[in-house]
C-alpha cells in the first residue's frame, strides 16, 4: 500500500499548480494517511512506512507558490508524530507520543486542518525537540515562504491556514500537562522559529502583508500564546516607521481581544506618533486605539473625543480610497459605540432626563499626557466662541496631568466650557450627542465644491456613516446594522436640545451641491444619501429651481455637467410627487391633462426636449452643438427610464401600460432617427459605404468641416462659407460637433439596449393583459439600429457603449421562451458571419471598426452555463475562414476576410466572459497566430501578432507577482501542458523546423513568438516529462543560430526547461562546450544559456552552490584572454563569471583581475565592435569585486575609472553605484570620497551631460550611507565648484532632470560644508521659486528633497540668531514648505513632511519619534506655528503669509454667473489641483489674527499689515456689498444653485470673508489704558463690519459659507471685538463664521492687547 501513494502523489500536487486541491481530493488524501497508518499499527512495529518522510519529500520540492503544497503539508503534519521519528531523537530524550500509542496515529487528533476537541495525551517528560520543529528543520525557509505567499492574493489563505496549524500543533506538544510550562516559556519557544518573520510582516512596508498579517496571523498568535504579545512589544519598541507600525498592528488586535494592558508612560506618546505619523495603515490604528474597548457601548471618554477631533479634521483629504473606506469604517464603530452608550444611559433614566455629571478624570486607556504632544488642528468647532483658557491653563502642560490638581483644574475647564448649554447636556450622554453633533456640522461644511475631491469624499462616507448609525431610518438594502428599537428616543432627547437636525436645509444645500460635481464619485453618493434619508419631497421652491437648473446643465456641451444634469432629473423623479411635478414641469396645452404618474410626466418632458433638439440639430448642427446638445436628453432619459427605482413600478401598472406603450414606442423611433441622423452627419457626402464599413477618417473630416461652414453660411452670410484649407488642429466648433455626436452615439447606444432588457424582463401585471410594452417590430428596430451604430463608428467610446447595449439586449432576448424572440441573436450572427465572406471597401489599418465588437456582444448574450451554440458556430466559422490562403493580387488597401476573421478571434479571446470559454480552441488558435506571424501580409502578421498576446494572456493566467517579474510567475512547463496537451505539438514544431534550417539567418517570427511564450512559464522541481524533454533538447541546439535575437530568447526560454534538479547537470553540460574554441555563434549561446540559468532565483537554493560549475567555469579562462578575439563573447563570459565568484578560487579571481585592469587601459586607435561593452563589463566587475569582499583599498582603486578619460566606463561605474542599492559602510564612505573628489573636474570640463546627470545621483544616493555623513566633505571641493553649481540651477537653462539633480547636490554641499550666507541666499531664491506650482514636476521634487537636506540647520539655526537677514533666509524656505506641503503630487508632499518632521526632530517638538515621517497637514501646521512662534515679529512675515490668500475676481465671476454665455467644451485645469485655498485661508486665519495680536502698535509688522488693509479696505467693502444685493434676488433659484455648485465662486468668497477679518482688525488700534477696547482708525471700518456680518448671514443661509453652529466641543474663540452699540451687527462673529448663539461669549472684550489669541494650536510644543 505503500507503493501507490508514490506514485500518484506527486501528479496530484502538481496536476493544477496554482489552483490548488479541491475540498473532496483533499479530505480524500487525508483518510488514505490515516488509513495508511492504522495498517501500519495492525502490521505491527516492525512495519516499514516510509509514506511520510516520502510526501514530505515531495512537498519540500515544490516551488513556494504551488498552491496545493501547503493543505498537504497541513494533511501531514498531525500523522508525523510516532515513535518511530523521521528524524532521531537526541540521546537522553523520550518520544512525546508516549510509549502505549501505536505506530503511525495521529498524536493531536488533527485532520485536514480541524482539531478534534477533548483530545490531549500525556508524557512522562516532553521532549526539547517538538515535533513540529522536525518538520521546521526539514523546511527551515517555511516561514519566509508563508510571507510571500501573504503577498499574493490566491495564496494567502491556505498560508494563514498552514501557520494555525503549526501554531495549534506547537501549543498541543508544549503545553502538556503537568509539565509545568508557563505561557511565557511557550511564548519564548515560539519566538525561536516565529518571532522574525511574523514581526518582519507587520512591520513591512507592502500594505498587503502587513495587513494580512494583521489581521489573520496576529490574532492566531495572540489568542494561542498571549504572553508572545510581550515580545512583540519588545521587538517593536525601538524608534522608526517600521517599529511603529508593526506597534500599532499589535496594539489595534491586543484591544480587539480585549488583550490590552496599556504600557504605563509609554502610550500615550506612541498613540500621538501614530496619529501624527505619514503611513495612512499607521494612522488609522492609532485613531481605532481611541475609539473606546472591545464592548459594543463602552464608549471613549472626553478626551479621546477630543483628539479624534483634531485627528479627523487632519485627514478629511486623505489621498487614497482605501484609506477613506477605513477611515469611515472606524468612525462608524465609533458612532455605534457612542449610540449604544447613549442608549444604555437613556434606558438606566428611564429615557429621560439627565444623569449626574460624568467624572472627568483621564480615561484608563489614554493619559492626559497624550493631548500636549499631538497637533489637533483648529477643526474650526474646537475654536468657536467659549473657549477662554488655554490648555495650560487647565492643567495640561508640557509634562501632561501628573497631579489631582491638575485633573481638578482640567475638569473645573471642562464644566465651564460647558456653561449656557440647556439642562440636561453635562455627561456622558450629552458628550456623545456634542460628539455626533460637531461631526455632523463638520461634514456638511466640508461638502462645498471650494474643497477638494478627496475632502469632499471623506466628508460625504463620514455623513453617509452618520445618517447610518444614528437615524432611525431602516432600509431593507442593509442585512445588519438596521437602528435599535429605541433609537427614537434618543432622537427625541438630542432634537429637544437643538441637535442632531441631519435633514435639515443646509445639509441639503450641500448635498445639492454635490449633485453638481463633476465627478460621478461625490454626484452618486450624494443622490444616494439624499433618496434615503431625506423626506420624500423636496420643497417647492427648490424643487422648480432644480428642474431649471437640471436643464440649462442638460444643455452644456461638456459631458461631465450632462451627466449631473441628468442625475439633477433622476433626483427629482425620485424626491419630488406628481403635483409638484406638473406644475413645473412644461406641457404642450394640445396634450391634454397630464397623467398622475412622475415618471411619466418627467419622461415625456424629456422625449418631448430629445425631438425638439433633434429637430435642431438637423436645422444648424453646430448651434445645437453648442447650446442644445442631443446627448443631454438622452442621457437624462437613460437614468430616468433605466436607473431610477420607480420607474419599473409604474411600468408594471396595469392602468399606465398603455400610456407606456406609447411612451417607449415613440422613444425607440426617436432613438432610431437620432442614430440615423448621427451616421448621416458623420459620412457627410462620402461615397455609398458598406452595411459593416465605417467612413474613414478624411470622410469624417470633410463631414465636420461641412457641417461647420455650413452653419458659419447660414449665421454670417454667404463669403463665411467659402471652403478653405482645412485646419491642421481641431477647433473648438469640430470639437463640439464631434463630442456631440459620439456622446450621442454611445448614450443611443445604452439606452436602447437597456430598454430592450428592462421591457423583456418585465412580467406582464396579469396573464394576457395586453401586448407587450416593446413589440417585436420596437425590438427589430432597436437590434438594427445598434448593428448600424456598431459597425459605421469609430471612436472607442461610442463602440463600448453600443457594444454594452447589445450585449443586453442579446441576453434579454436569448433568455427568452419565444422563438421569434431568440431567432434575433442568430439572425444578426449570421449575417454578420456572411459580411466576414467577401472583401470589405474599408482600410485595414481600421481592424474592421465596430465590427469585431458586434460579433462578441451576440456569442456574449449566451448562458454562461449552456452549450454556447452560437459560440461554436462562430469559432468554427472564423477558424475555417481565416485559414483560407491568400489570392495572389489583393488591394493592400482594403481589409480581406481572413484580417477580419483574425480581429474578430482576438475580440472573443480578450473577452471578459468569453476568455475562458474560447481555451477550449487553445491548439488550433495558437496554430493560427504561427501561421499568420509567417505570411507574407502584413495586415495578417499585424493581426496575428494581436491575437497571439490575447491568447498568450489567457494561457498563463493572472501573474501572482505585481510587477509580473521574477522567476515563480507562472505555470511550469509539466503543468502547462497538462492543461493544454493541445499545445505541444504546436510550439514543438517550429522548434524542429528552425532546426532543420540551421544555415538560415534571418528571423522568424513565429519561432521568437513560440520562444517568448516558454520564457513565461516558471521552473518547476520534479523530473522533466519526455515530451518537456525534447523542448529542452531543441533549446539547447537552438544555442547555435546564426540569429542574435534567436540565442537571447532561446537562453531565457531554456530557464523553465531545467528543474533545479538537473540544473548543475545541465550547466556543466553547457560549459562542457566552452573549454576549447569552437564555432562563435554556438560559444556565444552556451554563454547566454548558462548566464541565464545561474541568475535565476532557483540557482541559490540547488545544493551544493555550484562549486563545480565554478570549478568548470575557471578552465574556460581563454575566454578572457586575446585568444578569443571577439569582444562581445568575453563580456558575455565577464558576466557569467560575475555571478560564481563566490565559488572561485582566490589565484583564479586575480587572474581575472588583472586580466580586466589590462582591458581598461586607453584603448588603440583601432577599435573593435563590442569594445566599449567589453570595457563597460569589465568596469563593473571591478566594482563588484569591491562591493562584494567591502575592501576601501580595491574601492580607492576605483578612482581610475571616474577619472579616466573614457565617459563608458565612467558611466558604467556610478550606474553600479546606483543599481547596488546599500553599499557597506567603508566602500560606501570611499566612494563618497572619490565623487567628491572628481565633481570639480567634472564641472570644470563640461563633460557629458548624461556623465554630470549619473555623477550627481550617484552623489546624492551615497549621501543616505552612515559612513558618508560620519566624514562630510572629505576632501571638500573648492567653492568654484559651488559657484558654478549655483549658476547651473539659476540659469535653468538646461533639463529639469540636470536642473533637479544638480540643485540636490548644491544642497548637500551647503549642508555639508561651512555657511556661506550669500551663497545660501542664492539657493533660497532658486528653492522658493521651484516650490510654487508652476515650477514642473521634477524641479519642485527637487526643491523639496533639497529642502529636507540643506534646510532644517538653517531653519533651525535662524530661531536661535538675530539679525533680519538668517530670519528672512528661513521664512523663504518655510515659505517654501508651505507650498510644497500642499502639493499636487504625493511624492512632492512626502519629501516636504519629511522636512517639517526633521525640523520637528531637531527643536525637540512634538510626540514623533525619531525616522518616522508626518503627515502633510501636520507639518503644514507645524510650519506655520513655527513662522508664528520664531518668525511673528518679522517685517516680511505678513506679506509672505498674504501670497497665500489668492486674488480672485469675485465681480466678474458673478457676471459670468448671471451671463448665459457658452461655456468652453473643456475646463482649463488649475495649476494644483490638490491644493485648497479656501480651505487653507481659514486655516491660515488664526495664525495671522494672533500675529496681530502680539504686535504692538509701533511694530513693524502691523504697519506692513495696516499698509494692506487700507488699501485692500474698499474693494473689500465694495464685494460685500455686491455680494448681498446678488444674494437677495427673489426670484433666482436656478441661478442661486448654479452659485452654489460653483467652485471659483465658493474659493472666493470664503477669501473675501477672511479678508474682511483681516482688514477690520488691522484697522483697528488698541487703546492706551489696555482695557481691552479698540477705537476705529477710520469711519469705514464699523461699514465694513457691519457689511461683512449682513453678508456671511446672507451666504450661510444659502448655503455659500456653511459653518459649524457650536455643538458643544470646545469653542474658538470670536474673532472680532465690537465697539459699543453694535452687538446686534457683534453676533456670531466667531473663526470660521460659526453663528454664535444669544448668550454666548461677548468677543475678546475681555482679553489684554497684546495677549495671545487662546486657540487649540497652543496644544502644540514650541518649536
Amino acid at each position: 500500500m505503500a507503493e501507490t501513494p508514490a506514485a500518484w502523489a506527486p501528479k496530484l500536487l502538481l496536476r493544477s499548480p496554482l489552483e490548488g486541491l479541491s475540498e473532496a481530493t483533499l479530505r480524500a488524501f487525508s483518510l488514505f494517511l490515516e488509513l495508511y497508518g492504522k495498517e501500519c499499527e495492525h502490521l505491527g512495529d516492525g512495519a516499514e512506512r516510509p509514506l511520510y518522510e516520502e510526501l514530505l519529500e515531495r512537498v519540500r520540492g515544490l516551488p513556494w507558490p504551488t498552491k496545493a503544497r501547503y493543505p498537504v503539508l497541513c494533511a501531514l503534519l498531525p500523522f508525523l508524530g510516532s515513535e518511530r521519528l523521521p528524524w532521531p531523537v537526541a540521546h537522553g530524550q523520550r518520544d512525546p507520543t508516549g510509549a502505549g500509542r501505536g505506530h503511525g496515529a495521529p498524536f493531536l487528533g488533527f485532520r485536514v486542518g480541524l482539531w478534534s476537541e477533548g483530545v490531549a495525551w500525556q508524557a512522562g517528560a516532553v521532549a526539547d525537540v517538538a515535533l513540529s520543529l522536525q518538520v521546521l528543520a526539514a523546511l527551515p525557509e517555511l516561514p519566509q515562504q508563508l510571507l510571500l505567499c501573504l503577498s499574493t492574493n490566491p495564496l494567502s489563505p491556505p498560508a494563514v491556514d498552514t501557520y494555525r496549524c503549526f501554531l495549534q500543533a506547537q501549543r498541543g506538544e508544549w503545553a502538556v500537562p503537568g509539565a509545568g510550562a508557563g505561557e511565557e516559556a511557550l511564548a519564548e519557544r515560539w519566538a525561536r522559529h516565529w518571532l522574525p518573520p511574523v514581526a518582519e510582516a507587520l512591520q513591512s512596508p507592502v500594505a498587503a502583508l502587513q495587513g494580512r498579517a494583521a489581521s489573520s496571523l496576529l490574532p492566531h498568535t495572540l489568542q494561542l500564546f498571549p504572553a508572545s504579545a510581550g515580545l512583540l512589544e519588545k521587538a517593536f519598541a525601538g524608534p522608526g516607521l517600521a517599529r511603529l507600525r508593526g506597534w500599532a498592528a499589535l496594539q489595534k488586535t491586543r484591544k480587539a481581544l480585549g488583550q490590552a494592558p496599556w504600557a504605563a508612560g509609554q502610550l500615550p506618546a506612541r498613540v500621538a506618533a501614530c496619529l501624527a505619523c505619514g503611513d495612512e495603515a499607521v494612522r488609522l490604528a492609532g485613531a481605532s486605539l481611541l475609539c473606546g474597548g472591545p464592548g459594543s457601548a463602552q464608549a471613549p471618554g472626553p478626551e479621546e473625543l477630543a483628539v479624534l477631533q483634531g485627528f479627523l479634521w487632519l485627514n478629511l483629504s486623505g489621498s487614497s480610497a482605501s484609506f477613506r473606506q477605513l477611515l469611515q469604517a472606524t468612525v462608524s464603530r465609533l458612532l455605534g459605540r457612542l449610540r449604544d452608550s447613549a442608549l444604555a444611559v437613556l434606558r438606566g433614566q428611564g429615557e429621560a432626563g439627565s444623569g449626574p455629571a460624568r467624572s472627568l478624570s483621564c480615561s484608563p486607556e489614554v493619559s492626559p499626557r497624550l493631548l500636549p504632544g499631538l497637533l489637533l488642528g483648529p477643526c474650526w468647532a474646537g475654536e468657536g466662541a467659549g473657549d477662554l483658557e488655554t490648555l495650560e491653563t487647565l492643567g495640561v502642560g508640557p509634562e501632561g496631568v501628573d497631579s489631582d490638581r491638575g485633573l481638578r483644574r482640567w475638569a473645573g475647564g471642562r464644566r465651564r466650557l460647558r456653561r449656557g448649554l440647556p439642562a440636561g447636556f453635562v455627561g456622558p450622554l450629552g458628550e456623545n450627542v456634542d460628539f455626533v453633533e460637531w461631526l455632523l456640522q463638520l461634514s456638511v461644511s466640508q461638502l462645498g465644491p471650494a474643497s477638494g475631491f478627496q475632502r469632499r469624499r471623506t466628508s460625504l462616507l463620514l455623513l453617509e456613516a452618520l445618517l447610518a448609525t444614528c437615524t432611525d431610518s431602516w432600509s431593507p438594502e442593509r442585512k445588519k446594522g438596521q437602528p435599535p428599537p429605541n433609537m427614537a428616543a434618543l432622537l427625541s432627547w438630542a432634537r429637544r436640545s437643538g441637535r442632531w437636525d441631519f435633514t435639515s436645509r443646509a445639509t441639503l444645500l450641500a448635498l445639492l451641491s454635490c449633485l453638481q460635481d463633476s465627478t460621478s464619485e461625490i454626484r452618486e453618493p450624494a443622490t444616494h444619501l439624499l433618496h434615503l434619508y431625506f423626506p420624500p419631497a423636496l420643497p417647492v421652491d427648490l424643487a422648480g429651481a432644480l428642474l431649471e437648473r437640471a436643464c440649462q446643465a442638460l444643455s452644456s456641451a461638456r459631458g461631465q455637467e450632462v451627466e449631473a444634469g441628468a442625475l439633477m432629473m433622476q433626483t427629482l423623479l425620485q424626491k419630488v410627487d406628481s403635483d409638484t411635478l406638473q406644475n413645473i414641469v412644461p406641457r404642450p396645452k394640445e396634450e391634454g391633462p397630464a397623467p398622475g404618474c412622475p415618471s411619466l410626466i418627467l419622461n415625456s418632458f424629456l422625449l418631448r426636449l430629445l425631438q425638439e433638439r433633434l429637430a435642431a440639430a438637423r436645422h444648424d448642427l453646430l448651434q445645437a452643438a453648442c447650446a442644445q446638445p442631443l446627448h443631454g436628453p438622452l442621457c437624462a432619459l437613460r437614468r430616468c427610464l433605466l436607473e431610477a427605482p420607480c420607474t419599473e413600478p409604474s411600468m408594471r401598472r396595469a392602468p399606465l401600460q398603455g400610456s407606456w406603450r406609447e411612451l417607449l414606442l415613440a422613444a425607440v423611433a426617436t432613438l432610431a432617427e437620432v442614430a440615423s441622423f448621427l451616421l448621416a452627419v458623420l459620412q457627410g457626402s462620402a461615397e455609398e459605404l458598406q452595411p459593416a464599413a465605417a467612413p474613414s477618417l478624411a470622410a469624417m473630416g470633410s463631414a465636420i468641416n461641412a457641417a461647420v461652414w455650413q452653419s458659419r453660411a447660414g449665421g454670417l452670410g454667404p463669403e463665411a462659407g467659402e471652403e478653405g484649407e482645412p485646419p491642421l488642429l481641431l477647433s473648438e466648433e469640430q470639437g463640439r460637433i464631434l463630442t456631440c455626436c459620439w456622446i450621442s452615439a454611445k448614450e443611443t447606444g445604452l439606452l436602447l439596449g437597456g430598454l430592450a432588457e428592462k421591457t423583456l424582463l418585465l412580467a406582464p401585471p396579469v396573464a394576457g393583459s395586453g401586448p407587450p410594452l416593446v413589440p417585436l417590430e420596437g425590438l427589430r428596430t432597436i437590434v438594427a439600429t445598434l448593428q448600424g451604430l456598431l459597425l459605421r463608428c469609430r471612436h472607442w467610446g461610442a463602440l463600448e457603449g453600443c457594444a454594452s447595449g447589445l450585449t443586453s439586449a442579446c441576453r434579454a432576448l436569448l433568455g427568452q421562451a419565444a422563438p421569434e424572440l431568440q431567432e434575433l441573436p442568430q439572425k444578426l450572427l449570421a449575417q454578420g458571419l456572411e459580411l466576414l465572406r467577401g472583401p470589405r471597401n474599408s482600410s485595414v489599418t481600421r481592424r474592421a471598426a465596430g465590427f469585431p465588437l458586434f460579433i462578441q456582444c451576440i456569442v456574449a448574450g449566451e448562458p454562461p452555463t449552456g452549450a454556447r451554440p452560437l459560440l461554436t458556430r462562430c469559432v468554427g466559422t472564423l477558424l475555417d475562414l481565416a485559414q483560407r490562403p491568400l489570392p495572389q493580387v489583393w488591394d493592400q488597401t482594403l481589409d480581406l476576410p481572413q484580417v477580419s476573421a483574425l480581429h474578430v478571434l482576438q475580440a472573443l479571446v480578450r473577452g471578459a466572459g468569453l476568455g475562458a470559454p474560447m481555451l477550449a480552441w487553445a491548439g488550433p488558435l495558437l496554430a493560427l497566430c504561427l501561421g499568420a506571424l509567417g505570411s507574407p501580409c502584413w495586415a495578417m502578421r499585424n493581426a496575428g501578432s494581436q491575437l497571439f498576446g490575447a491568447l498568450e494572456g489567457r494561457l498563463l493566467g493572472q501573474s501572482l507577482s505585481r510587477e509580473g517579474s521574477g522567476a515563480h510567475k507562472g505555470l511550469s512547463p509539466q503543468a502547462f501542458f497538462t492543461l493544454f496537451p493541445a499545445l505541444e505539438a504546436v510550439l514543438l514544431a517550429p522548434l524542429l523546423s528552425s532546426l532543420g534550417r540551421r544555415g538560415e539567418s534571418r528571423l522568424r517570427p513565429d519561432l521568437h513568438a513560440v520562444l517568448t511564450l516558454l520564457a513565461k512559464l516558471q521552473p518547476g522541481t520534479e523530473c522533466l516529462s519526455s515530451s518537456a524533454a525534447r523542448f529542452q533538447e531543441c533549446l539547447l541546439r537552438l544555442s547555435e543560430s546564426p540569429v542574435y535575437a534567436t540565442r537571447a530568447m532561446a537562453a531565457r526560454a531554456l530557464v523553465p526547461f531545467v528543474p533545479l534538479a538537473e540544473l548543475e547537470d545541465v550547466l556543466l553540460r553547457l560549459l562542457q562546450g566552452l573549454l576549447e574554441p569552437g564555432p562563435h555563434n554556438a560559444l556565444h549561446g552556451r554563454l547566454l544559456q548558462a548566464h541565464a540559468l545561474v541568475a535565476q532565483d532557483g540557482a541559490r537554493r540547488a545544493p551544493p552552490g555550484l562549486e563545480a560549475v565554478a570549478q568548470k567555469a575557471e578552465a574556460m579562462f581563454w575566454l578572457l584572454t586575446p585568444a578569443q578575439r571577439c569582444p562581445l563573447m568575453r563580456a558575455a563570459y565577464l558576466r557569467l563569471l560575475s555571478l560564481l565568484t563566490s565559488g572561485c578560487s582566490q589565484g583564479f579571481l586575480e587572474r581575472v583581475e588583472a586580466a580586466v585592469t589590462q582591458e581598461l587601459d586607453p584603448p588603440g586607435p583601432d577599435t573593435q565592435v563590442g569594445a566599449s561593452a567589453l570595457r563597460q563589463e569589465c568596469a563593473r566587475f571591478l566594482c563588484r569585486e569591491a562591493g562584494r569582499l567591502a575592501d576601501p583599498a580595491r574601492t580607492r582603486a576605483l578612482g581610475s575609472l571616474l577619472r579616466g578619460a573614457d565617459p563608458e566606463v565612467h558611466r558604467a561605474a556610478l550606474a553600479w553605484v546606483l543599481e547596488e542599492g546599500e553599499l557597506p559602510e567603508p566602500v560606501a564612505g570611499v566612494l563618497w570620497a572619490l565623487l567628491l573628489d572628481t565633481l570639480w573636474p567634472l564641472l570644470r570640463d563640461g563633460g557629458c551631460p548624461e556623465g554630470l546627470k549619473l555623477h550627481l545621483e550617484a552623489l546624492a544616493h551615497l549621501h543616505q550611507a552612515p559612513s558618508a555623513r560620519a566624514h562630510p566633505l572629505s576632501p571638500a571641493p573648492p567653492p568654484a565648484c559651488r559657484d558654478q553649481l549655483l549658476s547651473l540651477v539659476e540659469k535653468a537653462g538646461t533639463s529639469p532632470t540636470l536642473l533637479g539633480r544638480a540643485l540636490r547636490a548644491l544642497s548637500l554641499l551647503l549642508a555639508l560644508g561651512p555657511e556661506d550666507l550669500p551663497a545660501l541666499g542664492r539657493w533660497s531664491l532658486v528653492l522658493q521659486r521651484w516650490s510654487e506650482p508652476r515650477a514642473c514636476e521634477e524641479l519642485r521634487l527637487a526643491a523639496a528633497q533639497s529642502l529636507c537636506l540643506a534646510g532644517v540647520p538653517v531653519v533651525v539655526g535662524a530661531c536661535a540668531a538675530s539679525g533680519p537677514s538668517p530670519a528672512a533666509l528661513a521664512l523663504r524656505l518655510l515659505n517654501a514648505g508651505i507650498f510644497l506641503l500642499q502639493d499636487e503630487d504625493q511624492a512632492v508632499r512626502l519629501e516636504a513632511a519629511m522636512f517639517a518632521s526633521l525640523l520637528a526632530q531637531q527643536a525637540g517638538a512634538g510626540p514623533w519619534e525619531a525616522g518616522t515621517t508626518l503627515q502633510a497637514h501636520q507639518g503644514l501646521l507645524l510650519v506655520l506655528q513655527a513662522i508664528e512662534t520664531h518668525f511673528g515679529a518679522c517685517e516680511d512675515t505678513w506679506p509672505l503669509l498674504m501670497l497665500h490668500l489668492p486674488q480672485c475676481d469675485l465681480e466678474g465671476l458673478l457676471e459670468e454667473m448671471g451671463a448665459n454665455r457658452t461655456p468652453s467644451l473643456y475646463e482649463e485645469d488649475g495649476a494644483n489641483f490638490f491644493a485648497e485655498p479656501a480651505v487653507f485661508a481659514q486655516l491660515l486665519l488664526p495664525f495671522l489674527l494672533r500675529l496681530l495680536d502680539r504686535a504692538g502698535d509701533a511694530a513693524p509688522l502691523r504697519a506692513r499689515a495696516r499698509q494692506w488693509a487700507e488699501a485692500r479696505a474698499p474693494g473689500v467693502l465694495r464685494s460685500l456689498q455686491r455680494c448681498c444685493l446678488w444674494w437677495s434676488q427673489g426670484d433666482a433659484g436656478a441661478l442661486l444653485l448654479k452659485a452654489l455648485g460653483c467652485p471659483k465662486l465658493h474659493t472666493a468668497l470664503a477669501v473675501l470673508l477672511v479678508e474682511a477679518e483681516l482688514v477690520v482688525r488691522a484697522l483697528e488700534v488698541p487703546r492706551a489704558g489696555g482695557a481691552g477696547e479698540a477705537v476705529e482708525s477710520g469711519a469705514s471700518s464699523r461699514e465694513l463690519r457691519r457689511a461683512w456680518a449682513r453678508a456671511r448671514a446672507l451666504l450661510s443661509q444659502h448655503g455659500m459659507a456653511p459653518q459649524l453652529r457650536d455643538p458643544g466641543w470646545p469653542r474658538g474663540q470670536v474673532l472680532l471685538s465690537m465697539a459699543p452699540g453694535d452687538s446686534q451687527e457683534a453676533e456670531g462673529l466667531c473663526l470660521g463664521g460659526a453663528l454664535r448663539e444669544p448668550g454666548g461669549s461677548k468677543g475678546m472684550t475681555d482679553r489684554a492687547p497684546g495677549a495671545p489669541s487662546p486657540t487649540r494650536f497652543d496644544v502644540l510644543l514650541s518649536l
